[in-house]
């Protein structure tokens, strides 16, 4: 710990972008230390550059690099390890998280200081997935759904200096593996569940047994669906508006290198189709063992390669095209993704399913990369009724809102 506390010190003693990172990068472990000099530290850290700098630019905005008519500002903070986000008509935004195991609820307010954040409901395993149909909350955890009935109301309990929530447990059973266990939660008009079933693995082929799909289904269960097969781990779709065909992100196996395979953007035009996995990767590559047999063209290539590794998460459409948010490599050599990307459609062929939408990938938030360090990392977005985009980040706890200049 000491030698802890004396690298945080030096760490602000240049101002470059490195050492901000340094400094972040020693709070966090000083953060998980425990013990009375941990605590002694953190303390100091507050009076220091580092603490300043946070306080002058919360949220990093000033790093962040948006297109030209474009502004990003602070949402809210606070927000523990952010990710699925659905808004209620009164402005309150639920965000869901991965590794605290809590339901957030971010009140309105007109900037990010008024917007208090309270924890909902707590003690699940890791309740990624939200959705809110009929004014109910539904979560998706690992192996099982819960709901949260009259989500408003309870809310303004826990406003009130009320108990904490307690979910109720829906009869359906999901895989209780925790490997690509966690879920992204959508809920269509007639009030059925699409959630994927993540591959148990890196690669393996578990079709038989209800894996790597993505299912439809009604609360209880019944009328179950596959929507897509050969699908490794999905963690974001969105309903294309108009004609409401299924896109999904996909992330691709590991340990074939750097560059290999993509991860993938995937429009679901017929129910049943299947997209490659385990045999066929980003449309074009065959899987070393069990691509053998099986040829690439067999199955439905993705409408995007969005670049190896860089895990995307969630997607919406905005502005007439798809956001897609690259939560970033984990495993890479050189770290790639760490950003929200605007996948450029061709609005005349939306709807057509024999003719590919998709003109280009560009940046459109980007900067929570600097070199080799990763200061954030975007994990949903949200659009919103006023136009602008929500984008959590689950490494900060934090919510960001990007629209246009007024």
């Amino acid at each position: 710990m000491r030698v802890m506390a004396l690298r945080l010190v030096r760490a602000w003693q240049g101002k470059s972008q490195q050492a901000a990172a340094a400094c972040h990068a020693m709070a966090k472990r000083v953060r998980a230390a425990r013990g009375r000099l941990a605590a002694l530290v953190l303390a100091a850290w507050s009076f220091l550059p580092c603490g300043a700098a946070v306080a002058a630019d919360p949220g990093g905005i000033s790093r962040l690099r948006v297109p030209a008519g474009y502004t990003i500002e602070l949402y809210a903070s606070g927000v523990s390890n952010a990710r699925q986000m659905a808004l209620l008509p009164s402005g309150i935004l639920l965000v869901g998280s991965r590794d605290a195991g809590v339901v957030s609820a971010v009140l309105p307010g007109a900037s990010a200081a008024e917007r208090r954040v309270l924890t909902l409901a707590a003690g699940f395993e890791m309740p990624t997935g939200i959705a809110v149909h009929a004014g109910d909350l539904y979560i998706a955890d690992i192996g099982r759904v819960l709901r949260i009935r009259d989500v408003e109301a309870r809310v303004a309990e826990v406003a009130r200096g009320g108990p904490l929530v307690r979910a109720e447990l829906l009869p359906l059973r999901l895989p209780p593996d925790q490997h690509h266990g966690w879920r992204y939660l959508r809920i269509d008009e007639q009030g059925r569940f699409i959630m994927p079933i993540g591959a148990p693995c890196n690669v393996c082929d578990r079709d038989a047994d209800g894996y790597a799909q993505i299912v439809r289904m009604r609360p209880d269960g019944s009328q179950r669906e596959v929507l897509a097969r050969g699908v490794r781990n999905s963690v974001g779709f969105a309903i294309e508006p108009g004609s409401g065909q299924l896109w999904f992100t996909d992330n691709g196996r590991d340990w074939l290198g750097d560059d290999l395979p993509s991860c993938e953007l995937n429009r679901v035009t017929q129910a049943g189709q299947h997209f490659g996995f385990p045999f066929c990767h980003q449309g074009d590559v065959a899987d070393p063992k069990f691509g053998r047999d099986r040829a690439c063209s067999e199955f439905v290539p993705p409408v995007a390669k969005l670049g190896a590794h860089v895990a995307p998460l969630s997607i919406t459409f905005w502005q007439g095209d798809a956001v897609v948010a690259l939560h970033g490599s984990w495993n890479r050599s050189r770290k790639s993704g760490y950003k929200v990307v605007r996948v450029v459609l061709d609005r005349k062929v939306m709807g057509d399913t024999t003719v590919n939408p998709v003109q280009r990938v560009e940046d459109l938030v980007s900067g929570w990369l600097q070199g080799e360090y990763a200061w954030g990392r975007p994990a949903d977005v949200l659009a919103l009724p006023d136009g602008g985009l929500l984008i959590s980040d689950d490494q900060q706890g934090l919510v960001y809102r990007l629209h246009d200049k007024k």
